[in-house]
């Protein structure tokens, strides 16, 4: 049973560019927020059958840092660190 009296504010500010053409955008999003590089966090799957890390790559141009491929469903915190350890090995 819940306290009936527990009250919480929860913001989580997300923008979200989808739609055709519009990874041509991802460096000026990317400056947008003041980021500098970006990598690519996906799965092997993502990776390897599809053209998206080629289209990331042409829309970043040299702020492209790289991919990261070792995302899993239901990622575990080991997981995460890994991401975020390649993500700080390719300068991003």
């Amino acid at each position: 049973m819940y306290d009936a009296d527990m009250s919480f504010n929860y913001q989580a500010p997300t923008r979200i560019v989808y739609g055709v053409g519009t990874v041509a955008e991802l460096a000026a999003e990317l400056e947008a927020i003041g980021g500098q590089k970006a990598v690519l966090v996906t799965d092997k799957f993502l990776r390897e059958q599809t053209d998206l890390a080629d289209n990331a790559q042409k829309g970043l141009s040299s702020r492209f840092a790289g991919v990261f491929d070792g995302t899993a469903p239901d990622a575990s915190f080991e997981s995460i660190v890994a991401g975020y350890e390649a993500a700080k090995a390719m300068g991003a």
